[in-house]
């Protein structure tokens, strides 16, 4: 299980993600990241109970099942359609990561985005061949590669120049290097109201998409769900400090090729400094994060498809082949995404968890029983917080708006926060569409 539940955070997103964004920023994303995972663990902790419990008494499957239970399905397509499109960014995030994986580990024979897609071919071709079974295998193997690979590159990297407080030394000694342990590092944008709030909307979420909702459901007891958030942890904390001196022997010791992005930090350092061995180890890893990352988000999406829209439409078979197709169709979007989007990995994965966090009030208020929760409240805020996030970011439509990141605040925290505010705000002043007293009665009865 400890290298499973690893799987889950040592994906692409960490392997190439975390670590190019510690490369081009410095020490505000390692301290943005480990206070992001704190508060991903803290909602884990305080849901996964809850989660569990419902999903056995009532039967969900998808996070969408519990918003239709209480405001209907209008809201939980709506819901379900929007938790869609952030569980294809996120595909893409991790595509995109083993685009580079496979440039890095042919040693640069096979262009970016040749190795994107032939990467998802592969995947894909894994996935309908092995099934779940051999899923949860391939994510125990990823897991344990990963690890091994983030600890084995920084204690390799460290020692070519005399260990880790030599390499330090070595920073500190030089000024344009200095910068990136200070805040707000490399470049001015990570100030800490921007630090501040990128962690509460990665951080938050994260917890409500499909298929860590899917991981929550699955544990064969509501203890075992609310201990993943310490896995989580005993897994991640030495983790992010790896990756932060693989991205800082990166900035001090190696130059990255002209045009190509810091994402690839580590597996250009491992291709420059590794043995061909171990870098087909490197490769491996990153193969079996696509495998598990990948298919653990198109199967939610599948899931989603399946259960929230055409549930008692199909028959198990029926069901089984619509999910096979919408997981292709899914895999051909997130490549098209990750082709044409410039984002780094973490841009994309952040984008992800902020989409998740827009819907995190009305899962949290369906989740709680909120009697005065409002079905119109939920179409609104939902849609508002997606709009406001969009129009606050440059790479998305902050071109057209002129607006990106305004007053230093991350976009997704000011959809985040439109979304919480409107949500409550509105729920109190409508009185019509609120829960049935019926419902809210059966949820309080399940407990936590």
């Amino acid at each position: 299980m400890l290298f499973s539940t690893a799987a889950a955070q040592y994906s692409a997103l960490f392997f190439l993600g975390f670590i190019g964004y510690m490369y081009k920023f410095g020490a505000p994303l390692y301290t943005a990241i480990a206070h992001m995972y704190v508060l991903t663990s803290a909602a884990f902790y305080a849901l996964g109970g809850r989660m569990w419990k419902l999903s056995r008494r009532f039967g969900h499957v998808t996070p969408t099942d519990v918003v239709s239970q209480v405001y209907g399905k209008g809201v939980g397509y709506l819901f379900s359609i929007l938790m869609i499109i952030a569980l294809i960014t996120y595909m893409a995030a991790q595509t995109k990561g083993i685009g580079y994986m496979f440039w890095a580990c042919t040693y640069e024979t096979i262009p970016i985005d040749v190795g994107t897609v032939l990467a998802i071919v592969i995947i894909i071709i894994a996935t309908l061949i092995s099934g779940q079974k051999g899923t949860a295998w391939v994510g125990a193997l990823q897991g344990f590669l990963l690890l091994a690979g983030v600890f084995g590159g920084a204690l390799y990297f460290t020692s070519l120049h005399g260990g880790v407080a030599k390499t330090f030394e070595y920073i500190i000694s030089n000024p344009d290097l200095a910068k990136g342990l200070t805040v707000p590092g490399f470049t001015p944008i990570w100030t800490y109201s921007y630090l501040a709030t990128w962690m509460i909307a990665v951080g938050l979420g994260w917890p409500i998409h499909t298929h860590m909702y899917q991981k929550m459901i699955s544990a064969k007891s509501p203890t075992i769900s609310r201990g993943y958030p310490f896995i989580i942890q005993a897994t991640f904390a030495p983790g992010i400090f790896c990756g932060f001196l693989i991205a800082m022997t990166a900035r001090a010791f190696v130059t990255l090729p002209k045009g190509v992005t810091p994402d690839v930090a580590f597996v250009y350092q491992a291709m420059l400094l590794f043995h061909p061995v171990f870098l087909g180890f490197i490769g491996a890893a990153g193969l079996a994060a696509m495998q598990s990352s990948i298919d653990a988000q198109a199967l939610g999406i599948a899931t989603q498809v399946t259960n929230d829209f055409l549930k008692g439409k199909l028959t198990p078979r029926g069901a089984a082949r619509v999910a096979m197709v919408v997981k292709l169709l899914m895999a051909v979007i997130a490549v098209w995404v990750a082709l044409t989007s410039p984002a780094m990995i973490l841009t994309l994965g952040g984008f992800a968890s902020a989409f998740g966090a827009i819907l995190a009030p009305v899962l949290l208020s369906a989740l709680f029983g909120w009697r005065y929760g409002n079905k119109y409240a939920a179409f609104i805020a939902m849609l508002a917080g997606y709009a406001v996030t969009f129009c606050f970011d440059k790479k998305l439509l902050g071109w057209a708006t002129g607006l990106n990141h305004p007053l230093g605040i991350y976009s997704g925290f000011w959809g985040t926060l439109v979304s919480f505010l409107l949500f409550f705000v509105l729920s109190l002043a409508i009185p019509a569409g609120r829960p049935k007293e019926e419902v809210l009665r059966e949820m309080r009865e399940v407990g936590w």
